[in-house]
């Protein structure tokens, strides 16, 4: 028990080694929206909305929006923002500890398969490994340590599924993995796991469907997800690679990834076609080999793998934390592998573990600010639209309007498609007063989306054009219909 115990204090300490001087950043991308301008969130007075709505800021609307049911991610972010205010230090610190925790869940559950040392070693391996590193760095991310944290706790007591699912959908496939460890190695709990289950997923249908109302509505916003089954098939396997190659090579680490394939060629398809057959072929061998352990693992990469490659429509082409849950079943996978008495293998690990934790360590610096974050990621991925606009964004607050029209520009051309962009670049326009121009793209903005800055910035700038009577018709038919309790928007009716 002491040595347990004193393997769980190293856990800790190399996360906070790796990650502490991250929890000085700043809030950046979807904070804004979930976290900063989501003034639901800011008090726990509201908390029925987090279970009748989505997880982004309402504009106004009076309840949260969005397809993404997470109750307990706003929940959290509620309590956090009613007791620290918009302080990031400690929506970070909530996400390093659920973190660490999480690799020491995985420690012990490791611990019921293989050696204690073994189990230390990969649950530091999946600590500091990069890859998936944006679910601390990224404050919005708190749905993946949530139901990762959750997750884990309900392979010891399945009561903990319901928080699993209510951080996110993802924590479904912890109710798949329950029941198959209990089916394969505690058959004596299999019985109460099936009924938790099946009595969390009525919950959980209750809440999102009957309550919240919130279906599994299409994708549109992502360029991939608009494309056909198809189209998302040939992209599988260049999907499947950035993973794997990430793993092994963590270089690419740009979060929300929208790059996609039209043709089929050599280096885009069949290169990365084959080496996921060798890959495949090679990860069944211990299957055939009846290796149950090994087996049970590989479910769970493989269930949690699939769901992130496209099969079915997602916001996004590929994202690092995807692979969190992935990775638990792929370092098991390696657990079952490794010789138990291997003399070299503390060096081996030790080296490994040192140059991933260096890597992280690296990467907590470019999450800094989103100055920071976007200038160094636009070097990496090119013709992001949604980097070029987060870039142009940051341009445009320090002062840098022309630079920062640029970046809009290209993020328009990218994703016409899109609300956010046009709207900034008619805030652009409107700073030098282009006010015509800067009305259309307002209004290219709301034909997009009912994005409510947009309906604000179109407001104003009828305003500015000395247009009040039509300001005021447009404030009282159709902006605040839409957002009733939009104190911008109700400001700018009592001007007038």
């Amino acid at each position: 028990m002491k040595q347990v115990t004193k393997h769980i204090i190293l856990i800790v300490v190399v996360g906070l080694l790796v990650y502490a001087l991250s929890l000085h950043n700043s809030f950046v991308w979807d904070d804004e929206e979930q976290i900063i301008n989501n003034t639901l969130v800011h008090s726990l007075a509201n908390w029925k909305s987090f279970f009748t709505g989505g997880a982004f800021n309402s504009g106004g609307t009076g309840h949260l929006l969005g397809n993404y049911y997470k109750p307990l991610m706003t929940f959290t972010f509620s309590l956090l923002y009613s007791t620290f205010g918009p302080n990031p230090f400690a929506f970070h610190l909530t996400s390093l500890i659920l973190y660490i925790s999480s690799a020491i869940l995985i420690f012990l559950f490791f611990k019921k398969f293989f050696t204690e040392s073994i189990s230390l070693i990969l649950s530091l391996i999946f600590l500091v490994h990069p890859l998936y590193s944006e679910v601390v760095f990224y404050s919005a991310n708190l749905q993946d340590v949530l139901f990762f944290f959750f997750g884990m706790l309900s392979l010891f007591n399945p009561i903990f599924l319901i928080f699993s699912l209510l951080s996110k959908e993802t924590g479904i496939i912890f109710v798949f993995i329950g029941i198959l460890y209990s089916f394969l190695f505690d058959k004596k709990r299999i019985k109460k796991v099936i009924v938790v289950s099946v009595l969390t997923i009525f919950i959980y249908a209750f809440l999102r469907f009957g309550i919240a109302k919130i279906g599994f509505e299409k994708v549109t916003l992502a360029p991939l997800a608009q494309e056909n089954l198809v189209i998302r098939l040939v992209n599988l396997p260049k999907i499947a690679f950035y993973y794997i190659q990430n793993v092994i090579y963590p270089y690419n680490l740009v979060p929300n990834q929208h790059w996609y394939i039209t043709k089929i060629n050599f280096s885009d398809f069949f290169l990365p076609l084959l080496i996921l057959i060798a890959l495949l072929t090679l990860a069944f061998v211990p299957v055939f080999k009846k290796n149950k352990i090994y087996t049970f693992f590989l479910i769970i990469f493989l269930i949690s793998f699939i769901f992130h490659l496209q099969i079915f429509p997602l916001d996004v082409t590929v994202s690092g934390r995807w692979f969190y849950l992935p990775m638990f079943g792929l370092l098991g996978c390696l657990g079952s592998l490794i010789p138990k008495n291997n003399q070299k293998l503390p060096i081996i690990a030790a080296i490994i573990i040192a140059i991933l934790g260096f890597r992280t360590f690296v990467r907590s610096f470019d999450w800094a600010d989103g100055m920071t974050l976007y200038s160094h990621d636009t070097q990496i991925i090119k013709d992001d639209f949604n980097l070029e606009n987060n870039l142009g964004v940051e341009l445009y607050r320090i002062g840098k309007i022309k630079d920062a029209s640029v970046h809009f520009q290209n993020s328009v051309a990218l994703a016409p498609f899109w609300w956010t962009n046009w709207n900034n670049l008619g805030a652009y326009e409107e700073s030098i007063g282009n006010y015509e121009a800067a009305k259309n793209y307002y209004q290219k903005a709301i034909d997009n989306s009912d994005y409510y800055l947009a309906y604000e910035n179109y407001a104003k700038i009828l305003i500015k054009q000395g247009k009040k009577d039509e300001a005021k018709k447009f404030l009282e038919e159709i902006a605040l219909k839409k957002f009733p309790q939009n104190q911008n928007l109700i400001f700018l009716l009592q001007i007038l």
